[in-house]
Parts: structure tokens; C-alpha cells; sequence
């Protein structure tokens, strides 16, 4: 492209292509581990197209699908005549684990509230509903004990 500011000034922009990065060498960031997160919680999640599990996660379609090639190249995912499988749902959960309590644990906000009601009962009802409405991974945040 030529952009031409004045008879003074004429540049030429050009635009180079990314190289692919290197998918084994690049180190898993927060949105990678949500991914993870929802294909070991809803393992039906494997077979869904790449829009549905990034919105099951709760990530960008790119981290997605970036998470989908790096398992499949770390043969933890493997595609088969009736889909994708995923393999070894021990060492991935062992991995997730490390991958929360190192990376996404730190970027969460924890805080302590006090609860303004008196029937338990009642607050327990309202967390349960709104649970059915959150994505998995944003349980985890959730869940966490106070202390």
C-alpha cells in the first residue's frame, strides 16, 4: 500500500505474514487452561466444533483452537472415524491442576462476604440457580473455600 501525505511525504506499508508459532514450545496462558478445563468437565465438549467449546470456556475461538492442535500434536487428543477422543484424562487432569494453581489461581480475585440473610437454606437455593447458569470454569473461582 502507498499512502501519500502531500507532495512531501510518500511512504509504502507493507505487510508481512506471522510465522506460525511454535505450538510445543509456547507456553499455556490463562485461556488454555479454561479450555482444558471444560473438555475435562463436559467430555462431550471434544466433538463440538471449535465456537462451542471457545463458548463453553469462556475464550476466544484462536485459544480454542490453538488448544484443540496442541493436544492433538501432544496425543492427548486423537481423532478417530467417529471423532475426536481424549486420551489419558489422568495426566491431563494432573496437568490442569499444575496449570490453575500456577497460572490461572493468581490472575483470579478472591475476596470474604458476609452473607445479609438469615435462612441458609434460601442462599444455598440462589448459589444452586446460579450455578445452572455459569459456565464450568467459572466454578472453580466459585467454589473456592474461604479462609
Amino acid at each position: 500500500m502507498f499512502v501519500s501525505l502531500g507532495p512531501e511525504y510518500l511512504a509504502r506499508v507493507e505487510g508481512r505474514r506471522r510465522l506460525p508459532r511454535d505450538l510445543r514450545r509456547a507456553t499455556l496462558r490463562a485461556p488454555s487452561y479454561q479450555v482444558l478445563f471444560a473438555l475435562l468437565a463436559r467430555p462431550g465438549l471434544t466433538n463440538a466444533s471449535v465456537r462451542m467449546l471457545a463458548e463453553s470456556a469462556g475464550v476466544g475461538r484462536t485459544a480454542a483452537a490453538e488448544m484443540v492442535q496442541r493436544l492433538e500434536s501432544e496425543e492427548y487428543l486423537s481423532r478417530t472415524t467417529s471423532g475426536r477422543q481424549l486420551l489419558e484424562r489422568g495426566r491431563l487432569l494432573e496437568r490442569w491442576l499444575t496449570g490453575y494453581a500456577d497460572v490461572l489461581r493468581p490472575s483470579l480475585t478472591f475476596g470474604r462476604f458476609r452473607i445479609a440473610e438469615d435462612d441458609p437454606a434460601e442462599v444455598e437455593a440462589r448459589v444452586e440457580k446460579s450455578f445452572r447458569k455459569a459456565k464450568p470454569w467459572e466454578w472453580v473461582a466459585a467454589l473456592r473455600p474461604s479462609g
